[in-house]
């Protein structure tokens, strides 16, 4: 169990402390006052809210259950911050504390009688309880529990109880549908079809968007070697069956398996269509195309072959003169203003996310991996919590932020790129996010000019207003010298 599990559990803990939260949870698993069962409160959720629009009042706050499940996911993606893992069950006993002396003095209040307590992992290690004692096993995820915590605090059993026969209407008319469509095109056709290049059924992403390739990734290209691997895909060399010569490609290749929610699809959908967008700009890698079949989703691109800025630092010890910073932050800079003036926030700025096409000295940088990326206009405000730890924003983690995110990032990227360390440290994760909101940088005894310093406390100004845009970074005074050649000196 991770680190990141444990925390999560011990939030968890706390909150199934409480008498009503917990006594709530045996309701529901025992089907009592009126609540229907766990299925149907996560039909609910999952694909009621979304076809029907449900919204109510709770706690004299209006909730759209669709929207706030939504934000809900994004929060606790794999793609983001990773909190725990989807697939581990733990069993997690109910028990009643009166029939148990060796149960801690704090009880659960309960009703008929019972005062009932949830034992997490750790506790259950230190005691033993009576198999007498035990009201109830259950046998779940830390993700199912953190999901009923949802349904708890947005009122949603409430709503669940008074909507209960509508809810279960429609799981079974869906479901006898969903048979229906099952019997008239079983999987073995289905794949079949999808081999032979016809129609069949329409996948999820094509449902959702008609981005995609209908003909096979396989008919045009062939899948060479593996060559980079996240936490939601790996990138592969393919080659070109009908281009003379053969050209080499990159590929994102994205398991369907790992799309275990709506908002993950909409994610791969929302990357495809940014990609899209970004095709005019020297410093945004090039987009080919993008083909789906039954276990993938492809993602065709241009390939780099000169490696990422982050090995360049590497290369050279970790840091680099002015001099040969200064195109590689001018062509990032450029790169950026071309994605805020089409709307695009990218949220991942960091020096693994830019690749040089080639080996050559004089090669050009681009911009990669739009996973995380979102639409954003001028004055828009987003409040989803995404990107990597060192380079994110502050406002950021106050989740109210706006395309000036990416700025900030460009300032931790530049400071690396001339220090040769990070502007903000910390042993933990939960260090480095303090450090963000409430640290400054260090300058003292770096040897950078003035005018550097001053580019680099522009960007890094938690004054979202001070701070300059990438097309105004782009007039900076430092960034008007030399910028003929993106190699690092050291």
């Amino acid at each position: 169990m991770s680190d990141k599990q444990h925390l999560l559990l011990e939030k968890l803990r706390i909150y199934y402390n409480d008498p009503t939260h917990c006594s709530t949870l045996l309701d529901v698993l025992q089907q009592k006052s009126g609540y229907p069962s766990l299925r149907t409160i996560d039909w609910l959720i999952t694909n009621y809210a979304k076809k029907k629009g449900v919204s109510y009042i709770h706690d004299g706050r209006p909730v759209n259950l669709s929207l706030a499940y939504k934000d809900q996911l994004r929060a606790y993606s794999k793609r983001q911050f990773d909190p725990f893992n989807r697939r581990e069950r733990i069993v997690f006993p109910i028990i009643d504390v009166r029939n148990n002396p060796k149960a801690p003095t704090t009880t659960i209040g309960g009703e008929e009688g019972m005062e009932i307590k949830l034992i997490f992992p750790e506790e259950a290690k230190r005691h033993e309880y009576p198999k007498d004692s035990v009201i109830h096993s259950l046998v779940t995820t830390v993700c199912q529990l953190n999901f009923f915590k949802f349904a708890i605090d947005y009122g949603v059993l409430e709503y669940a109880k008074f909507s209960k026969q509508a809810i279960e209407k429609d799981m079974i008319e869906s479901t006898r549908v969903k048979n229906e469509e099952t019997e008239r095109w079983p999987d073995s056709d289905v794949k079949k079809k999808a081999k032979d290049g016809g129609e069949g059924k329409r996948t999820v992403v094509q449902h959702k968007a008609a981005l995609m390739q209908n003909r096979r990734f396989y008919d045009d290209y062939e899948l060479g070697l593996e060559i980079g691997s996240g936490s939601f895909g790996r990138t592969h060399v393919a080659i070109a069956k009908k281009i003379a010569g053969g050209k080499r490609v990159a590929v994102k290749v994205i398991p369907k398996r790992r799309m275990t929610s709506q908002v993950e699809v909409d994610d791969v959908v929302r990357e495809v269509t940014i990609l899209r967008m970004l095709q005019r700009h020297d410093n945004v890698v090039d987009f080919i195309e993008a083909y789906e079949d039954v276990m993938n989703v492809y993602i065709v691109m241009e390939l780099c072959h000169g490696g990422d800025l982050a090995d360049r630092i590497l290369d050279v010890g970790g840091r680099c003169s002015e001099e040969s910073a200064i195109p590689i932050v001018w062509q990032i800079l450029s790169s950026v203003a071309y994605m805020h003036r089409m709307g695009v926030i990218h949220r991942d700025i960091k020096p693994e996310n830019f690749l040089f096409a080639s080996e050559e000295k004089d090669s050009l940088l681009k911009a990669i991996d739009f996973g995380l990326s979102g639409l954003c206009g001028e004055r828009e405000v987003l409040d989803d919590i995404v990107g990597s730890p060192y380079f994110v924003a502050p406002e950021v983690l106050k989740k109210a932020y706006d395309l000036k995110a990416d700025e900030w990032s460009i300032g931790v990227l530049t400071y690396i790129l001339l220090v040769g360390s990070r502007p903000f440290y910390g042993r933990t994760e939960s260090e480095v996010f303090e450090a963000v909101l409430s640290k400054s940088p260090n300058y003292d005894g770096v040897a950078i000019t003035n005018d550097a310093k001053n580019f680099l406390q522009n960007l890094l100004t938690r004054d979202v207003k001070g701070r300059l845009t990438a097309s105004q970074a782009l007039e900076h005074p430092w960034l008007q010298k030399s910028r003929s050649s993106p190699v690092l000196k050291t």
